[in-house]
């Protein structure tokens, strides 16, 4: 049975399959008179079919009652017949009763779906959605109907009357109030409607005792989209501290955080998952640290990274996490922390040239934040490790900055013997010796330099040897 055939009413289905001449007698009591006029031939044709003797009579009679007339004008309807159904419709009067003008229209769209099932033009379309539109307006239709035109409006590209359907079965079958309101909120979600969606989701989402179920997500998700943003953060941040305890509840609230642009709370969820799902443990550290990285929350970061590096069985993987949480924590200006995790690297010699740019980093900032004795061990692993001239020259003045002055009179000598003897160097050593109050060794250094060494000395320099040089005079 057609969709269509089921909108039809009992009594309809009795006119469409029954009319007869009791029926036409009522229509037309003076019937005979009108058939004598007829020819032969058409008045054979006539009495096979009654409905379309009526409905010939109906055409030319002046007056006919508004009931019987919307009666054939069904049976005919029931017969695909919908030509000679509206034709008849044309001559219903005005000012019908509500009860009979909603009949009327509904009869209408029957004709209409007749019409576009005939040939599909997009003139019958519209007609279609036309009447649509007028039935949805009618706030007293039962359940079946109801139901029937929802589906008309969906299949005839009217969500928003579907919609108003839907939410109307929600309201007069309590018994599925919940089924209804699931397909309202689904309706507008392949809308686009994504406003109406949420709302509807979330009544759904009320209708169950939990705080957190497989509808929240919905209504959450199409909040996004309508750009509630404010409404569905709220509601995340109220999970924050009973959060669930399945690792697809947590993903999805994971995929909605970052989504709302909540990257912070999304690694908090990430860190969760690590606790819940143990095999994945590792991957969700990951997550987690990237995540927390992004906000600047790199101290997180850094831990998870960590977490993550000791659940790896892969070394190349650890020595790739392990090098990651050390940059981390530098960036975080905790020089202690990325030292710690630096110092088993330390003794890896198949790794030191992939170690030393990042103890680098962590000696120039123990420096910078005069962690001396951090920055002095490390300056000491990296010139056993660096044939960068430079590097040595620079540990050699921090030496020097720090009053360490044996130290650095140490670095200079095998600047010399690595790289070479030079002006620059002897000066350095003459710099050093002089601050270190070893005037008698600088004076000795000195006379070996040899005046040329004033063309190449700064401004300090040329007072150190101006000094020493007036000390020999006076011996």
């Amino acid at each position: 049975m057609s969709n269509k055939e089921r909108l039809l009413t009992p009594l309809h289905l009795l006119l469409a399959l029954g009319v007869g001449g009791g029926v036409l007698h009522t229509l037309y009591p003076d019937s005979e008179t009108v058939l004598k006029t007829a020819d032969a031939q058409h008045l054979k044709t006539a009495l096979s079919n009654p409905l379309q003797t009526a409905y010939a009579r109906t055409l030319v009679a002046p007056n006919v009652e508004p009931v019987p007339l919307l009666q054939l004008a069904t049976s005919l309807s029931a017969q695909h017949a919908w030509e000679a159904s509206e034709n008849l419709l044309t001559k219903l009067p005005g000012g019908l009763n509500p009860q009979l003008t909603q009949q009327t229209e509904k009869l209408h769209l029957l004709n209409r779906l007749d019409a576009y099932y005939a040939d599909n033009s997009t003139h019958n379309k519209q007609a279609v959605q036309t009447q649509l539109k007028v039935l949805a307006t009618y706030p007293q239709w039962n359940t079946i109907t109801r139901t029937h035109l929802a589906k008309y409006s969906l299949d005839f590209g009217l969500p928003a009357q579907a919609i108003q359907h839907y939410a109307q079965l929600a309201q007069q079958d309590p018994s599925q109030t919940q089924q209804w309101l699931i397909l309202t909120a689904t309706t507008a979600d392949n809308a686009g409607l994504w406003d109406t969606a949420a709302d509807y989701w979330q009544r759904v989402h009320d209708l169950n005792p939990t705080k957190l179920n497989v509808y929240t997500y919905h209504w959450l998700e199409s909040a996004i989209k309508a750009g509630r943003n404010t409404e569905a953060t709220n509601y995340l941040y109220t999970l924050v501290d009973h959060l669930p305890e399945t690792s697809s509840d947590l993903q999805r609230l994971a995929h909605l955080s970052l989504k709302l642009g909540k990257p912070a709370l999304a690694s908090t969820i990430y860190q969760q998952l690590a606790n819940v799902d143990p095999e994945s443990a590792q991957t969700w550290h990951e997550k987690a640290a990237h995540w927390s990285q992004t906000v600047g929350a790199y101290h997180l970061a850094a831990n998870a990274l960590t977490k993550a590096h000791n659940l790896s069985n892969d070394e190349a993987e650890r020595l790739s996490l392990q090098y990651r949480s050390i940059d981390l924590w530098v960036t975080a200006q905790q020089p202690h922390k990325a030292a710690l995790a630096l110092k088993p690297l330390l003794d890896n010699k198949r790794a030191t040239h992939l170690t030393l740019p990042h103890c680098l980093q962590v000696a120039y900032l123990a420096e910078k934040q005069q962690q001396h004795a951090l920055a002095s061990t490390l300056w000491t692993w990296v010139l056993a490790h660096s044939d960068d001239r430079k590097l040595w020259q620079h540990v050699a003045l921090w030496q020097e900055s720090r009053k360490q002055y044996t130290q650095a009179l140490a670095t200079w000598q095998q600047i010399e013997t690595r790289f070479g003897v030079s002006q620059q160097t002897t000066l350095m050593r003459i710099q050093v010796l002089w601050r270190a109050e070893k005037h008698q060794q600088a004076l000795r250094l000195a006379r070996q330099g040899g005046k040329s060494l004033y063309k190449t000395a700064n401004r300090y320099q040329r007072s150190i040897l101006t000094e020493l040089n007036k000390r020999r005079n006076n011996a």
